[in-house]
């Protein structure tokens, strides 16, 4: 008679069980999913502070350095400045710390879908063409620093001065 009166009991936990358990369940996919998210944006975030670093890194270098007019977009094709060696040696090295930080964003931001890196991949490569267009800029890259880097990203650098190249040329045609 004891164990009679139990089994409903026990079937009444056993049936609260099975709805804790699939509550349990997509409770669980939704945590996982809200977690994985606040991950992905954690590891974004930290990206970008990463290249903002050494972009703010880069910068002061440049205006420590702002005789040899490596960030000046204008000034450098209005007045030209003759530097010696020594400078000119300063000057690719603010060049060779710059490629580096464009092959940072390089690998970073290139072969990402989602639309916060998308725009800051759009925003990179913008920026490396406009270093790609200036001719100081270009010969450093054919002297000294076309062969130092990644492979792949020589090609897609070598793609944007060939077409900033391409678009001179087209320019100074009638």
């Amino acid at each position: 008679m004891f164990i009679l009166t139990e089994v409903p009991l026990l079937e009444k936990l056993s049936q609260i069980a099975t709805i804790i358990g699939a509550f349990s369940f997509f409770l669980a996919i939704i945590i996982f999913f809200v977690e994985t998210r606040r991950r992905r944006y954690e590891r974004e975030l930290s990206t970008y502070d990463n290249l903002a670093k050494e972009y703010r890194d880069f910068l002061k270098l440049c205006f420590e350095n702002y005789e040899l007019q490596v960030y000046n977009y204008t000034f450098y094709e209005e007045v030209k400045i003759e530097i010696g060696k020594a400078e000119k040696v300063r000057k690719y090295i603010l060049f060779e710390i710059l490629v580096s930080l464009l092959e940072s964003a390089y690998f970073q931001y290139k072969n990402h879908t989602n639309s916060f890196r998308k725009a800051q991949w759009e925003g990179w490569v913008q920026y490396m063409k406009d270093w790609c267009s200036r001719k100081d800029f270009q010969i450093a890259w054919k002297e000294h620093l076309s062969s130092e880097f990644d492979s792949d990203f020589l090609g897609f650098m070598n793609d944007l001065i060939s077409e900033s190249l391409d678009a001179e040329r087209s320019e100074k045609k009638p």
